[in-house]
């Protein structure tokens, strides 16, 4: 019988599915190395337990409602059902930020229980382990500058930081070509705002494209929302309009894409792993900050807050990447330098040597 590892992840309309997909990369490659990985997710509205399935993993859902307390029970139990010693935990979200007292406390009962704990982590202003010392044995931020950050460590705590432990799904990987083709003139477009399009920014992009009067334009939005009179809109232009409200074709749309036009949470690295260049808009003032960090490694052009963002500087933007080539292609090699595909194997190994027995 594989030994188990329990990943306990979230995903909603709110917050957006980034870390679930995450997890999903990093079970599949634990799968590969001959463990079972189970997924414990709360009920939030959304399809995060459907997409788990249909990576072919088991899922066991809780209660949206159960406090920190209740829910850490509740794993050490799934736990000892499948006789589970490591838990990867990716709680990174707002309902976290908001009480880590509470999260806090969930590591300290899951570590006391005799758990081993791999924690991913925030970035800049939601890192909770930049400010708290946590009951953890390995803390994985891979972000783009993770190193130069300040954590709350131990001796025996194993830091994992920095792009090169951002991990990738199997579809992903298996798409990538090096290095992108970079065309003369830009036709395809994606725009993708994650699981929650905060502000309605998928509109102002398709009025910005609109406003361009490009001709024979493929544009693709997926994720958010887009009123049905945009969508009539741009059917009556010149250009091409698809819009897939939920998509799990990433790796093929950004593959596809000229240009993206994305938000400010995890898809950054993957058209950064593609070498499609990107404009990137934020969903708050934290992730802005991060994304004008993010934005010197060169393979973004990062507009700001999604309040300070308009129609007339998306065009803009869009405007000037289109327009020249060399820049594009400046930025696509950036972006493919950045990020090398082999962030789930390196964390894998170091779960194998430091937790997993």
């Amino acid at each position: 019988m594989s030994p188990s590892v329990i990943l306990r992840a979230d995903g909603s309309p709110k917050f957006g599915l980034g870390h679930v997909m995450r997890c999903i990369a990093l079970a599949q490659g634990l799968q590969k190395r001959g463990y079972a990985p189970v997924f414990i997710v709360k009920d939030y509205e959304g399809t995060a337990p459907d997409i788990i399935k249909r990576y072919g993993f088991e899922v066991i859902s809780l209660r949206h409602t159960k406090g920190f307390l209740e829910e850490a029970r509740d794993v050490i139990e799934i736990a000892g059902v499948h006789n589970v010693r490591t838990v990867i935990v990716d709680l990174n979200h707002a309902g976290t930020l908001a009480d880590e007292s509470g999260f806090e406390e969930f590591l300290t009962v899951l570590k006391d229980s005799g758990a081993s704990i791999v924690m991913v982590d925030g970035f800049g202003g939601e890192c909770i382990s930049a400010h708290r010392l946590l009951p953890i044995d390995i803390l994985v931020v891979p972000y783009a500058g993770a190193q130069r950050g300040r954590y709350k460590t131990q001796a025996t705590m194993k830091l994992l930081l920095g792009a090169d432990y951002f991990p990738f799904r199997k579809d992903f990987l298996q798409m990538v070509s090096m290095p992108k083709e970079i065309v003369k003139q830009v036709r395809r477009i994606l725009v993708s705002m994650g699981g929650g399009d905060v502000g309605a920014l998928n509109e102002k992009v398709v009025e910005a494209v609109l406003s361009l009067n490009l001709p024979d334009i493929e544009l693709k939005v997926t994720g958010g929302i887009v009123s049905q009179r945009w969508q009539e809109k741009f059917r009556r232009s010149a250009g091409r309009y698809e819009f897939l409200p939920r998509s799990e074709r990433m790796p093929e749309l950004i593959q596809w894409a000229d240009i993206a036009v994305i938000s400010s949470g995890l898809t950054k690295y993957e058209t950064a792993l593609f070498g499609t260049p990107a404009i990137v808009l934020s969903f708050n003032a934290a992730q802005k900050a991060i994304m004008q960090d993010f934005e010197q490694t060169g393979c973004v052009r990062h507009l700001g807050e999604f309040n300070e963002v308009t129609p007339q500087s998306i065009a803009r933007c869009l405007g000037q990447l289109m327009g020249d080539e060399q820049l594009r292609a400046q930025m696509s090699m950036k972006g493919q330098c950045l990020v090398d595909g082999k962030g789930v194997e390196r964390v894998i190994n170091q779960i194998s040597l430091e937790v997993v027995p």
